[in-house]
């Protein structure tokens, strides 16, 4: 995590001079740390798990399930859910592709703080599937995913998990 330092200069800045008569001293002044998880943090996190979820597309011969992810499709967000004013919590929506197009599929991932660490959720209780929206709201994740009907007409069906410690509930 890179730092940012501010110096200021006071005095030295518009060529006055100190008290005394000396020249002011520049004085090096710390710039706030950001708390809780980082925007480098949960990318990093993210591009982890894509990498594992690419992975295990590979099917050891010519690849023809192989998937992959399509970028400017990628959803990523910090919330603060336990209302301290500090991210703790990254939710994410990787959306993978197959070669030829005919085959996508949308998985959301997510990670909490836990005790100085992230830690990814078990997000197995969130259905796979085309996912339209999602939206923190306190300790809840709503999940609007798409469903198709008769005569293939779309509605949207919102579930809500809990967002525990290790793992989204679905409540």
């Amino acid at each position: 995590m890179k730092q940012l330092t501010v110096v200021l200069l006071g005095a030295l800045a518009v060529g006055l001079v100190g008290c005394g008569g000396k020249p002011a001293e520049p004085v090096a002044v710390e710039a706030p740390q950001e708390a809780g998880v980082t925007e480098a943090m949960a990318s990093q996190a993210f591009a982890a798990a894509v990498a594992r979820e690419e992975a295990a597309t590979l099917d050891g011969g010519e690849n023809l399930n192989r998937m992959t992810e399509v970028l400017d499709k990628r959803q990523l967000s910090r919330h603060d859910v336990d209302g301290d004013g500090v991210n703790d919590t990254v939710v994410g929506v990787v959306f993978l592709q197959n070669a030829t197009g005919d085959y996508a599929q949308q998985k959301l991932l997510a990670w909490r703080w836990v005790e100085g660490a992230l830690v990814e959720l078990d997000a197995s209780q969130v259905p796979g599937g085309e996912l339209s929206a999602y939206r923190v709201q306190g300790t809840t994740l709503e999940v609007d995913l798409l469903m198709r009907g008769a005569n293939d007409e779309p509605s949207i069906d919102t579930r809500t998990f809990a967002i525990g410690q290790t793992a989204l509930e679905w409540i």
